[in-house]
C-alpha cells in the first residue's frame, strides 16, 4: 500500500473547570522525570541517614579507641567512654584500660620528639 505511518503523540488535556488551578494539570514529561528523580534522591538520602545512625551508634560504643580521643580527651570524658565500652563488651576491665591510656599518651609524646641523629653532633 505504500502509505507512510506517521507517529505523532497526541496529548489530551482536561478542560479546566472554573475553580481549578493550573497546578492540577498533568505533569509534562520533563516535570515527571524530575519528580521521579527527586523522589529517588529522597529515598537514597533516607537510606544513607538510616545506615549512618547505626554506624554512629557503633562509633559511640568504641569512642575510647579512637586515636583523637585517646590523645586529647580529658580524664572525666575518657572514663565515660571507657564505661560505655565496658557496658557493651564485658570482657574489658575498666581499671586496666584507664591505666593503659596514660602509658600510651607518654609513649606517644616520647615518640613525637625529634630524633637526634649521630650526624648532628659536631
Amino acid at each position: 500500500m505504500g502509505i507512510p505511518v506517521v507517529k505523532t503523540r497526541t496529548v489530551s488535556r482536561k478542560k479546566i473547570m472554573p475553580r481549578e488551578k493550573a497546578a492540577d494539570e498533568p505533569l509534562t514529561l520533563d516535570q515527571e522525570l524530575k519528580r521521579s528523580m527527586l523522589e529517588c534522591i529522597d529515598r537514597f538520602q533516607q537510606e544513607i541517614d538510616t545506615r549512618c545512625e547505626g554506624m554512629e551508634c557503633i562509633s559511640d560504643r568504641i569512642a575510647v579507641l579512637l586515636l583523637s580521643n585517646l590523645i586529647e580527651t580529658s580524664e572525666t570524658e575518657l572514663s565515660k567512654f571507657v564505661q560505655s565500652l565496658v557496658e557493651n563488651y564485658k570482657k574489658f576491665p575498666t581499671d586496666g584500660i584507664l591505666i593503659e591510656i596514660p602509658r600510651l599518651r607518654r609513649f606517644l609524646k616520647a615518640s613525637s620528639k625529634r630524633r637526634v641523629s649521630w650526624l648532628d653532633f659536631p
